[in-house]
C-alpha cells in the first residue's frame, strides 16, 4: 500500500493518506484515509501473517481478539462512543482484516509533544481533570460491557476538538472480567496493571 492509493471496503472507496502508526510494527498499520465524500477516516489493517507467527500465545487467539474488538465497538451507541473511538465499518482487503475508524487529530502523546514544540504553556489543571473524567467515562463503558481494557497509554488516547475531546482506541487487548477463553498475552507491559500483565 502507498499514499494516494484507492481501496474499496464493502463498496465504499477510500484514498490512503499517510501512515498514522509508524511504530505499530508488523502486527498492522493505521493509515489516514478519506472517503469519496471527503470525510476523514483511519484504516486499521491487521497483518494476519505476522499475527499468526507472533508470540506462540497469540496463535489461534488473535482472530478471537479481533472479533471481540469489532463486536464491542459495533455494539456501542452514539452516547457510549462519546469517549471511545467510533467504528464506521469493517471488512477485508486481500484477506487482510481492516477496521474503518473515525479519525481524530492525533494521539495524546503526539498532541502534547506538538504543543511543547509550539511553545504552548503546560496544560491547565482544569483541562487535566476534564481529560481524566473523559478517560474514566470511556473506561466505565468498557467495564459495564464486562471487559478489562489492558492497554491504557498515551498512544491509545486520541485527541479531537483541539484538545477538548479524548477518546480511547485500540481494543484488541480487551479481556472478559469474569474469565477469558483467549488467555494470550496482549497489551503493553509497562502500562498494564500488575494483575493483568
Amino acid at each position: 500500500m502507498q499514499s494516494g492509493e484507492q481501496i474499496a471496503i464493502n463498496g465504499r472507496s477510500y484514498r490512503l493518506g499517510v501512515i498514522l502508526s509508524p511504530g505499530a510494527g508488523s502486527y498492522g498499520q493505521v493509515w489516514a484515509a478519506t472517503d469519496g465524500a471527503g470525510h476523514a477516516a483511519a484504516l486499521k489493517f491487521i497483518n494476519t501473517e505476522a499475527m499468526s507467527q507472533a508470540d506462540p500465545a497469540l496463535q489461534g487467539h488473535w482472530r478471537a481478539h479481533l472479533e471481540r474488538e469489532i463486536a464491542f465497538l459495533d455494539g456501542l451507541s452514539t452516547e457510549q462512543s462519546r469517549h471511545i473511538v467510533t467504528l464506521l465499518d469493517y471488512g477485508q482487503i486481500d484477506h487482510q482484516p481492516v477496521l474503518v475508524l473515525e479519525r481524530l487529530q492525533a494521539n495524546l502523546g503526539q498532541w502534547l509533544a506538538q504543543q511543547r514544540r509550539n511553545g504552548a504553556p503546560p496544560q491547565e489543571l482544569e483541562r487535566i481533570l476534564d481529560w481524566t473524567r473523559q478517560i474514566l467515562t470511556g473506561l466505565e463503558v468498557i467495564h459495564r460491557a464486562g471487559f478489562v481494557y489492558r492497554d491504557l497509554k498515551l498512544s491509545n488516547v486520541l485527541v479531537g476538538d483541539d484538545g477538548d475531546l479524548l477518546k480511547l482506541a485500540d481494543f484488541g487487548s480487551l479481556k472478559r472480567e469474569n474469565g477469558d477463553s483467549t488467555r494470550s498475552f496482549i497489551g503493553t507491559p509497562a502500562t498494564m496493571a500488575p494483575e493483568q500483565a
